[in-house]
């Protein structure tokens, strides 16, 4: 069974810079160092039984084997009947010496076959060029081995495979898995846990089996890592997952909690009832608890998500819309363009183009009241985003200059004057000013706009102005907030 998350939150816009790193890391390691990892391992294996050197060893395992658990072997060194009937046992024998970490430390310190041996000097050589051999299998020398581990492979591990098989299927998940919890997350928080995961899932399978020589290599403890992250950071909210069982597949929207027992339980499967396998399933299971750790700790300290990344969105229609009302307004069908353009607003309310298009469609008849609706309803919403001010100060302006009578709202108005004041429109500004500080000088919102255009006037260097504005507020709301503010002006 085969479980993936997918995400739709990746564009040019937003790449996924780390989880691309790492694939062409993991790739350039392969193809630039490992590639010639099996051709080389089977060369040195075929020379430690070629040269003599397994002779050697086998028997000495032999005579240690029988000392140290007083087991009677039988005779790898017999007959020719005897030496075929026992080639499985000559090679399990190997396989023996090579996990024997007690009997390897014993050979190295020249405590098996000591000096006082007369192979001894040939022995040495062999073994030489043996372990020369040996150390040109990069996943040999630089994988994590348990039991004869050194710092520098809790991480090199994670960048090595055992194969191009094992290399590109890992390479597709951290694709997706990378992807979803990159564009989830901070980027820095992402590389963290991916690292701190690998090391979470190469300390469990150390604690599991701390007397093996067999190296650890491969990306899947840190991938296993991202999956735990993915249940926890993202709960119950569901998610689109792919999922295959034997020929059928499909994806649906689930939530990704639902990842944690089906993934750790095809782990735990695999590794009690799976069969003899070479993949080290509890290092996958020691990533994933690691990284679900780590997505929960982002939940509840670091607050590093983007829960955006995950929701499926819509494509939006609102090019085509423009494109229909731009047609009908050439055709000086401005109510149909109307239509339109009110279509396209309730999709995207904040979408500046569209706002401004839909006060174009009106504008040709000032004396309707449907342009002082419409007006207000494009300034009202142009507001809300400083981005949009020259905007707003454009439409304003034309709105202006096209009707007699006014008919915007007061609070509308008063927000104008902010905006204005904003953008160093100080004239335009001053006058929506007046008008408040005359009649309607007890709403709220005057005392800010006063603030505002002083402070613009003092921009402009218009000290006689800044000053007077400055006493108005003083006078008038002496117990603001704005009034304590331009106090504190230098």
């Amino acid at each position: 069974m085969l479980v993936i998350p997918l995400t739709e939150g990746i564009s040019w816009k937003n790449p996924p810079y780390i989880t691309i790193f790492l694939i062409l890391a993991n790739l350039f390691i392969y193809f630039g160092f490992q590639l010639n990892d099996n051709k080389n391992y089977y060369k040195a294996e075929k020379y430690y039984f070629e040269s003599g050197l397994a002779k050697i060893e086998i028997a000495k395992y032999q005579e240690y084997i029988k000392e140290q658990q007083g087991e009677i072997e039988p005779d790898l060194n017999g007959t020719e009947k005897a030496g075929q009937d026992s080639k499985k046992l000559f090679y399990k024998r190997y396989r023996e010496i090579r996990e024997d970490t007690s009997f390897l430390e014993k050979l190295h310190n020249d405590e098996i076959i000591t000096k006082k041996d007369d192979n001894y000097f040939e022995w040495k050589e062999l073994r030489d060029n043996y372990e020369s051999k040996m150390a040109e299998v990069i996943s040999n020398e630089y994988g994590f081995k348990p039991a004869l581990h050194r710092p520098f492979t809790f991480l090199s591990y994670m960048f090595l495979h055992g194969g191009l098989g094992h290399l590109l299927s890992n390479m597709l998940f951290l694709w997706i898995a990378g992807c979803l919890v990159e564009v989830g997350s901070k980027r820095g928080y992402y590389i963290s846990a991916y690292f701190l995961s690998g090391f979470s899932a190469v300390a469990l399978f150390w604690a599991l089996t701390p007397d093996s020589v067999r190296p650890l290599v491969g990306a899947s403890g840190a991938i296993s890592g991202l999956m735990g992250i993915i249940t926890t950071l993202y709960g119950t909210k569901k998610i689109k997952v792919f999922f295959s069982v034997g020929f059928y597949f499909n994806y649906l929207r689930a939530p990704a909690i639902l990842l944690l027992p089906i993934w750790i339980g095809k782990e735990l499967w695999a590794y009690y009832f799976g069969g003899p396998s070479s993949t080290a399933y509890m290092a996958h299971v020691g990533g994933f608890l690691g990284g679900a750790v780590l997505g929960y700790l982002n939940i509840k300290f670091l607050k590093l998500i983007n829960y955006d990344a995950l929701t499926e969105k819509k494509k939006s229609k609102t090019p085509q819309y423009l494109e229909k009302a731009m047609e009908y307004s050439g055709k000086l069908e401005f109510d149909k363009a109307r239509e339109i353009l009110e279509q396209a607003y309730k999709e995207a309310s904040d979408d500046a183009i569209i706002l401004e298009q839909l006060f174009k469609t009106v504008k040709a008849e000032p004396e309707s009241r449907q342009f002082h609706v419409t007006t207000k309803k494009v300034l009202t919403l142009l507001s809300r985003n400083q981005a949009n001010y020259g905007l707003v100060y454009k439409i304003y302006t034309e709105y202006t200059s096209l009707v007699k009578v006014h008919k915007l709202p007061a609070q509308l108005f008063i927000k104008l004057c902010s905006i204005f004041s904003t953008l160093g429109q100080t004239d335009k500004a001053e006058k929506i000013l007046i008008l408040f500080l005359k009649k309607k000088s007890e709403m709220p919102q005057v005392p800010d706009a006063v603030f505002k255009l002083a402070i613009a006037f003092k921009k402009n260097k218009d000290n006689k102005k800044y000053e007077y504005y400055k006493k108005v507020l003083c006078a008038k709301y002496p117990e603001s907030n704005e009034t304590r503010n331009i106090k504190q002006v230098i």
